[in-house]
């Protein structure tokens, strides 16, 4: 039996029902997908500020992510949901190599990015911000978001455990859904921006609030956003079965 992997093209319009249903989904459990993000953004923190400590929280967000995914499809199949759920992927064993590989080859591809972004942070103090730099930033990012967006889903769910065919479905993907990609890109960017200008005009009344409203924005729209790219993930990515050889492979 032949598994051969299809990445399909969604419409423009998908973005827009990915995040109704991401809402849909959260308000069946809001406390329990924040306190989960919540964690998991603390991971991410903890990344930024604490450079050794940040270094191997690189290899175990990964598996968070995954973990966090398989939450958000037993909340669809609306099956019971803890919180030791984020903490599952790193009992498969099959998982670790490929997942540690993933996060590896991430990291390596990000350095380059790290030091222009230290670069760019000197340059700002001395009021000489090199526009070139600011533009490569960019497209290094853009670049690293393709080639790693689905790559813990797709090691997880499809269970390749090879990085180049992982890279080159999620690449695949992007690239062929580009458009839905960036009208999601322009709908979050506009709904933070707007509870933004919200949360201002009540900091304008009451300034202390601002901080407590902006935190709550935070710990909102983060679950959000994540359960409405994961289910981009279902729609881009299908396996079908083949019978043109007995070998069962993955393919892009």
């Amino acid at each position: 039996m032949k598994l051969q992997l299809i990445v399909k093209k969604a419409p423009v319009t998908s973005a827009a029902e990915w995040l109704k249903q991401a809402w849909l989904l959260f308000k069946t459990n809001p406390a329990f997908f924040v306190g989960v993000n919540a964690f998991i953004l603390l991971a991410m923190i903890l990344i930024s500020v604490l450079p050794i400590v940040g270094l191997a929280v690189v290899f175990v967000l990964p598996f968070l992510q995954a973990g966090f995914y398989s939450i958000i499809v037993s909340a669809q199949q609306q099956k019971p949901v803890q919180f030791d759920m984020l903490f599952k992927p790193f009992q498969i064993v099959e998982l670790r190599a490929p997942m540690i590989q993933m996060a590896a080859a991430q990291l390596l591809f990000n350095l380059p990015t790290m030091y222009l972004l230290s670069d760019m942070t000197e340059s700002l103090k001395t009021g000489q911000l090199d526009l070139a730099n600011v533009l490569l930033v960019v497209m290094t990012q853009m670049l690293s978001a393709m080639l790693f967006a689905y790559a813990v889903p797709i090691i997880y769910f499809l269970r390749e455990n090879r990085l180049f065919p992982v890279i080159q479905a999620s690449v695949n993907a992007c690239w062929r859904n580009v458009l839905p990609l960036t009208v999601f890109g322009v709908l979050t960017v506009s709904i933070v921006f707007g509870l933004v200008m919200v949360a201002s005009l009540f900091g304008a009344i009451v300034p202390a609030l601002t901080p407590v409203i902006l935190l709550g924005i935070l710990l909102v729209t983060m679950p959000v956003f994540s359960i409405a790219f994961f289910f981009s993930f279902s729609e881009f990515f299908a396996l079908v079965i083949s019978k043109e050889t007995p070998t069962e492979m993955f393919e892009v």
